[in-house]
């Protein structure tokens, strides 16, 4: 499975452990577990839990045939891991088995498969507890433990970077499991408050693209790595405190050198001002999430700045992860059509979603083409649900973007048809053998003239021509109420 198959198959077990409202040590043990085997990452849990978090969640299907099967029990092993299923628990798997209409026998065996694992995992875990101390003896004294002491857990920058410091700190107790609408069963007390590790910066934002002069640039660029000036805590911002929800920046600029732009988004702010960090003066401006594009708009205003800082939600955010979009924008500045420039027309990048830093072009070997199931040998259903959740986690870095709409994303995910057929318009998608939900067809093709039966491995559906995609988009437009973009203009 890819990552974005990885975060829609965890957020399905994260649904199950946050369904009841509280997270029951066993629930955290099968957790880990299956976080272990699946191989996910911090950030990948992180937006597992940012799917789930945002309410009226609904099962996603993730890989193949057998990683769905595996997906339906590993929700089953949470479910019963505190020794009891709730109903909350049971809806959201009876709807992915209903999607996968699994027969009652299948069902039968997950749940027995299920069930063995929990006994092993429960027996593993009972192994793995320290002997209790003998009566009379002082106990050891324990050593603090390297890395995270719980999958959901991140060590922060300063212990990375000092590490003489933590063999001298005193063991900390573990942190309970994070997830979402779960509370912690026993509160533990927080300890000394260390710094907040900054938050991992989008793939997208972290690519190597790697330009040859006179080629044609299929994606977007890269964006420039702004470089700021640290600020000891003594110092940093008196009398400021970014808001506990929605979006601040600061940054230091003369006010004579204030560039205009920066000025009249200042103006137009929710609130803003001046505050002074030694001999230097800092401006802010803040807004509401729902305001979010005016903040995109000062990102632009002052990208030539060196020393800047973003705020969501009252934590500091890495200035790339919601203003990566910055260089893409300048590009797009300087386009003969700069509204066909974002749909990447009569290109690699051509997108029906109105953003090259989405990639996910419409083109033959687009992995998003892959979500859904083949409904019979030449008819393919699109899942829009995970079709939804890949443009969810792609637009995170251009979320603030001026001249993102998401009111044309969800229009276009609307008009895409339900069910398609592997002819005229659309063909089938080929892969690589043991792909995740690769199936064999045999099809006739035309070579130099000559027809021809091959087999070939495919696993999901994609268009023949752009032309469905330009329609698609037209279609879209309509439907937000937004003005059709002239895409032939751009060459």
């Amino acid at each position: 499975m890819d990552r974005l198959q990885k975060v829609a198959y965890l957020a399905n077990v994260l649904s199950i452990a946050a369904a009841d409202g509280r997270l029951a040590p066993e629930e955290d043990m099968a957790l880990r577990a299956i976080i272990r085997e699946l191989r996910a990452d911090e950030s990948i849990v992180r937006q597992a839990q940012g799917v789930v978090s945002r309410g009226k969640y609904s099962p996603m299907l993730a890989g193949g045939r057998r990683d769905r099967m595996k997906n339906v029990e590993d929700m089953v092993l949470v479910a019963f891991a505190d020794g009891k299923l709730e109903d909350v628990e049971r809806g959201p798997i009876e709807k992915l088995t209903s999607a996968l209409d699994l027969a009652q026998a299948d069902m039968d065996l997950l749940v027995k498969r299920a069930r063995g694992r929990l006994v092993r995992l429960q027996r593993r875990e009972r192994s793995h507890r320290p002997p209790p101390i003998p009566a009379g003896s002082s106990p050891r004294k324990q050593e603090p433990r390297s890395g995270p002491s719980h999958v959901f857990d991140s060590p922060g920058p300063a212990a990375a970077a000092q590490p003489a410091r933590a063999e001298q700190a005193p063991a900390q107790a573990p942190a309970q499991a994070s997830v979402p609408g779960a509370a912690p069963a026993t509160p533990v007390p927080s300890p000394a408050k260390a710094a907040t590790p900054a938050a991992p910066v989008p793939a997208s934002a972290r690519a190597e693209r790697l330009e040859t002069p006179g080629t044609e640039q299929t994606g977007p660029p890269r964006p420039v790595e702004e470089k700021s000036v640290p600020v000891s805590p003594a110092q940093q911002k008196p009398g400021y405190t970014p808001p506990a929800e929605g979006i601040a920046v600061a940054f230091r600029c003369a006010p004579s050198a204030l560039p205009p732009a920066a000025r009249t988004a200042l103006a137009a702010a929710a609130e803003s001002g001046t505050f002074a960090v030694g001999r230097a003066v800092w401006h802010f401006a803040q807004w509401p999430q729902a305001r979010r594009r005016e903040a995109g708009h000062m990102a632009l205003a002052i990208a030539g700045l060196s020393t800047k800082r973003v705020y969501l939600d009252g934590k500091e955010r890495a200035w790339n992860e919601l203003f990566g979009f910055c260089a893409c924008a300048r590009d797009r500045a300087r386009a003969a059509a700069p509204a066909a420039y974002c749909y990447g027309a009569r290109s690699r990048a051509f997108n029906v979603w109105g953003c090259r830093m989405l990639n996910m072009p419409w083109t033959h070997d687009a992995e998003w083409f892959a979500c859904g199931l083949f409904l019979s040998e030449e008819s393919f259903a699109l899942d829009k649900t995970a079709i939804r959740a890949r443009l969810e986690q792609a637009s995170d870095a251009a979320r603030m973007c001026p001249h993102l709409s998401h009111e044309h994303l969800d229009a276009a995910v609307d008009e895409l048809p339900e069910q398609v057929t592997a002819w005229y318009r659309w063909q089938f998608r080929e892969t690589a053998p043991g792909s995740p939900g690769a199936e064999k067809r045999t099809v006739r093709r035309y070579i130099h003239g000559c027809s021809v039966t091959m087999d070939i491995v495919v696993n999901g559906i994609s268009p023949v021509m752009p032309d469905e995609g330009y329609d698609l988009i037209r279609r879209a437009a309509r439907r937000a109420g937004r003005p059709v973009p002239a895409l032939e203009d751009e060459g």
